[in-house]
């Protein structure tokens, strides 16, 4: 279960920062203007924020299938941003796929608090988070040997993003409920959780 969600991380964030650091240069190259650019990439932050409360909210009423769900509806959006457009439909791209690929990371650093016992809850996520940074520096590598490479930018974007949001969302559907309205939490009750240091003294009080 670690491994699976240090790998989810790692991917999500190699196409977070691979679109975060790219996107401007690649939009300047397309003619738009630095403003322009700017400005989609800050519709892309703005985005991220609305998808942050939308996925929390969606994540506490339908459980953990909405990460995966987010994940996989973003992949082909993502790969649509290489595509040459006009301004004013990349805005509303722009928009909607900084709500999928930050509210989807979002969701996934919530996620993490839930499949760890109590005890060990912080650091849990806390390492998933810190190795999910190996994606942060491979993501900006991979955007620049790819560009450089002359691949044709729609085949560049959709390469990286659809493997990158292959392992979050294969991770929340391996540990997706089996029975349906089990929350997470429920999921991940065990013997050991109920055996912890923690609850050891409690009940010895």
């Amino acid at each position: 279960m670690t491994i699976l969600l240090w790998l989810a991380f790692i991917c999500s964030f190699t196409g977070h920062y691979f679109i975060t650091l790219w996107m401007p240069t690649v939009l300047t190259d397309d003619g738009f203007s630095d403003a322009q650019a700017n400005s989609a990439m800050g519709l892309f932050q703005f985005g991220g924020a609305i998808g942050s409360f939308l996925i929390a909210f969606l994540l506490d009423k339908l459980g953990i299938r909405v990460v995966a769900l987010t994940f996989l509806v973003t992949a082909p959006i993502v790969a649509a941003l290489g595509l040459h457009t006009s301004y004013g439909v990349l805005l509303p791209h722009m928009l909607i796929a900084g709500l999928g690929v930050l509210g989807g990371q979002i969701g996934l650093n919530a996620l993490a608090g839930t499949i760890y016992p109590t005890y060990m809850r912080a650091m849990g996520a806390g390492w998933g988070l810190g190795i999910g940074r190996i994606g942060s520096l491979a993501g900006p590598i991979l955007g620049g040997y790819l560009l450089a490479m002359g691949i044709p930018r729609p085949t560049c974007w959709f390469s990286p993003r659809s493997r990158s949001f292959a392992a979050p969302s294969r991770f929340t559907r391996c540990i997706s409920p089996s029975v349906p309205g089990m929350s997470a939490a429920a999921r991940c009750r065990s013997p050991r959780v109920a055996n912890s240091p923690i609850e050891q003294r409690r009940n010895r009080l």
